[in-house]
């Protein structure tokens, strides 16, 4: 940041940045906009100020802040990359990629301003330059993905292999299933050894039968060290090398498998015949994933005939029993399965169900994975994942590119919270009516 050389400043930059990276926006406002009458050539109290009204939420205030900065100080990456990213969260789309290019002219190597204009890029699918871009997320630390080595060198995708290949874990279980898509297509003379989250290893292994399947640790298993093995990718990197078109993604409708013997004692413990058993997992479980309250779900919960599954796991029964109470709707948690812990017991829990309705959320990719039907509830277009590929279109797509029994439920712009459920409701009666 710039340095304010002002003899009325109390506070280096860098003093009051840690403040409201703890959160003291209004208390630094006041204090910042005083700084800007004073010395009104401070580009850095301007990203100072729209850093705290962008914590505040105020977007418009932000953009204001940042356009000022913009003119103080137009050659700056950063600033203007921060403008593109409050463009990017407003959903001004052509703008926020015109910042990130613009930025990329003067400063090519600018990760920040790559990785977000790649969200952009493969949003809309347009995949060479996305997945391009998408690599200098090794390069930014807030983009998920943290790059590795190891002993053996990188593979280009292409070349003969004289061993194993590696396919190293990266970003979180959701993605991790998402880019496992591209694993069974694979067909190396030695073969591979696939790293994943430790949940993982028992279905990566099921699916995979014949490839040695090892857990995420710290230090890393010696194991992916061998010298037995020839190459390395990380497996976003080996996604982007063979989903370059539409026509390159998985058509097949599952690539895991559940534990069948877990499965058939589930169902013969939670399923009726003349019932539709549904699984539900409406609780986001990470930082990025949005979660809803059963209230929320009221009007799809109404519908007769149905045997619902709580997926959230034992931290969702003291809301289950309070819905329960106050509606009369059953949601049964009496499977015994920590489902946020033992995730191959949420495989077997889904692959009983004739449906699954789920916020976006590991277990709807797990869904998806396993081929079950699955409904994701995509409640917000500006926070959607880039991977549901909803991408500067009006209307934006019905079903996964990923997973082909995947139905992604948008709810429609102008759409109140209440109809969007009320909708989601009726589309369940309707699948109920038709058998």
């Amino acid at each position: 940041m710039q340095a304010d050389a002002s003899p009325s400043a109390q506070r280096a930059h860098s003093e009051i940045l840690k403040s409201l990276q703890a959160g003291n926006f209004e208390k630094e406002i006041p204090d910042l906009r005083l700084r800007m009458i004073q010395t009104p050539q401070d580009a850095g109290a301007c990203q100072l100020l729209a850093l705290a009204q962008g914590g505040l939420s105020d977007r418009h205030a932000e953009r204001v802040w940042l356009r000022r900065a913009l003119v103080l100080f137009p050659t700056s990456a950063h600033i203007r990359t921060l403008f593109g990213v409050s463009m990017l969260q407003a959903r001004d789309i052509g703008a926020a990629h015109a910042s990130f290019d613009q930025t990329l002219i003067h400063s090519p190597n600018f990760a920040a301003a790559r990785y977000y204009r790649a969200l952009i890029e493969l949003e809309a699918m347009h995949f060479s330059r996305g997945w391009s871009d998408y690599e200098w997320r090794f390069s930014y630390p807030p983009a998920p993905g943290v790059w590795r080595d190891f002993p053996s060198p990188v593979w280009d995708g292409k070349s003969a292999l004289d061993g194993k290949l590696l396919v190293w874990a990266e970003q979180s279980i959701a993605t991790q299933i998402l880019f496992a898509s591209v694993l069974p297509e694979l067909d190396l003379p030695d073969g591979l050894v696939i790293e994943c989250a430790a949940p993982l290893t028992p279905i990566f292994q099921r699916a995979l039968p014949h490839t040695e399947v090892v857990a995420t640790a710290t230090p890393a298993d010696p194991r992916l060290s061998a010298s037995d093995i020839a190459a390395h990718i990380p497996i976003g990197r080996l996604c982007g090398l063979r989903r370059q078109s539409r026509a390159s993604f998985n058509q097949k409708v599952g690539y895991l498998a559940a534990d069948s013997e877990r499965a058939i004692d589930l169902m013969l413990d939670l399923t009726k015949p003349e019932h539709r058993t549904v699984g539900l997992f409406w609780r986001g479980a990470g930082r990025n994933e949005v979660g809803l309250s059963l209230t929320d779900l009221r009007p799809l919960l109404e519908n007769a005939g149905v045997t619902w599954i709580n997926l959230n796991g034992d931290g969702a029964v003291a809301e289950i029993e309070a819905f329960e109470k106050q509606s009369g709707i059953r949601i049964r948690s009496d499977h015994a399965i920590d489902t946020s812990a033992d995730l191959d017991g949420l495989a077997a829990l889904i692959s009983v169900c004739d449906l699954i309705v789920a916020v976006d959320s590991p277990a709807a990719h797990l869904a998806g994975a396993l081929g079950r039907p699955v409904w994701t509830l995509l409640a917000n277009r500006t926070q959607a994942h880039w991977c549901w590929f909803s991408g500067h279109r009006l209307i934006p797509p019905k079903y996964s590119r990923w997973y082909p029994s995947m139905r992604l439920a948008w709810k429609l712009e102008d759409e109140s919270h209440s109809a969007y459920f009320d909708r989601i409701g009726e589309l369940l009666r309707r699948a109920i009516a038709a058998g």
